[in-house]
């Protein structure tokens, strides 16, 4: 009996211990998988490899995904030098004051209209700028440029459409100019006023300038050799007649005015041979005084012209 019983713990205790080896070897493979899912879970993880193209095409040496920016305007700068009216030859009499600032209304190549004001000072009749306007470079139209004290427009650039007093001046708006680094504008500027006036609409012209202080001056030519006649008013402002012949030529001229010459030429003069008529009218001895224009009032060159000889006709053979 203690012999089966002896023999029945060894075969409990061999199957115990045979159990528990092969609980150890089963436990010991387990590391080897879990490494082996480990190292499949991180593949899993790794992000898949983009098969796509990276690089995005883009316009010129652009780097990918880069948005080009429209390119800023460069700009210039643009100043003025103009003389402004005498006292006494004010066309047609201006408000009283001394321009301390210009406005430039200029369009640019694009069609944008720029209006810039800056700072000016007056010396002698002569106004200039005193800062320079920011105007883009290249090609543009100067529409306007005004000379300002405080919000009035005391002068102006005449506009071409003022035909009278166009006239008078060597620069009319608009025209085109090239602005660069620094442009500088000229051109003299006239008195400017829009106030209300009790005249006709005809008697007034583009810009705000009334026709009604100027007046015509009446020239009667006589003489067919007479080939130019000019005016000059103030010393500064000069108009040419070309006549074709005998008759009365007329040109609007200031109501106001220092000094105003007219004189005559000839071909004979122009080579230095023969003299010139002149007439001179003053602020205190004006044209046509009292406005009523007659033919006293007429400015008349009598020249007698030397007879032109001409060779006998040959005889035809």
């Amino acid at each position: 009996m203690k012999k089966v019983w002896y023999t029945f713990i060894f075969v409990l205790t061999f199957t115990f211990f045979g159990c528990e080896k092969e609980e150890a070897t089963t436990l010991e493979a387990k590391p080897d998988k879990i490494e082996d899912v480990k190292n499949a879970e991180e593949q899993s993880e790794e992000p898949e490899e983009d098969t796509s193209d990276e690089s995005t095409e883009t316009d010129g040496n652009e780097a990918p995904g880069e948005v080009e920016e429209p390119l800023e305007a460069q700009f210039g700068l643009v100043s003025y030098l103009g003389r402004i009216p005498s006292d006494t030859s004010k066309v047609p009499s201006c408000k009283s004051g001394v321009p301390d600032a210009v406005i430039f209304i200029i369009t640019d190549a694009t069609g944008i209209t720029h209006t810039e004001s800056v700072p000016a000072s007056e010396t002698n009749g002569l106004v200039s700028t005193t800062v320079s306007a920011p105007i883009p470079l290249g090609q543009n139209t100067v529409n306007e440029i005004l000379l300002m004290r405080g919000n009035d427009t005391l002068y102006a650039i005449p506009n071409i459409n003022d035909f009278d007093l166009a006239r008078f001046t060597d620069v009319t708006v608009p025209f085109d100019v090239e602005v660069t680094e620094n442009t500088e504008l000229g051109g003299d500027a006239f008195c400017y006023s829009k106030k209300e006036i009790d005249v006709p609409n005809d008697a007034l012209v583009d810009g705000g300038f009334g026709t009604q202080r100027l007046q015509t001056l009446w020239i009667d030519v006589k003489g067919e050799c007479i080939d130019i006649i000019t005016v000059t008013i103030d010393n500064n402002r000069v108009l040419e007649i070309f006549p074709f012949g005998n008759g009365l030529y007329d040109i609007p001229i200031p109501e106001d005015y220092n000094r105003m010459d007219i004189r005559a030429y000839t071909p004979e003069f122009q080579s230095g041979i023969n003299d010139f008529e002149v007439f001179t009218f003053t602020t205190q001895d004006p044209y046509n005084e009292d406005g009523i224009l007659d033919v006293n009032d007429l400015v008349q060159f009598t020249y007698e012209c030397p007879l032109e000889e001409f060779p006998d006709d040959e005889e035809d053979f």
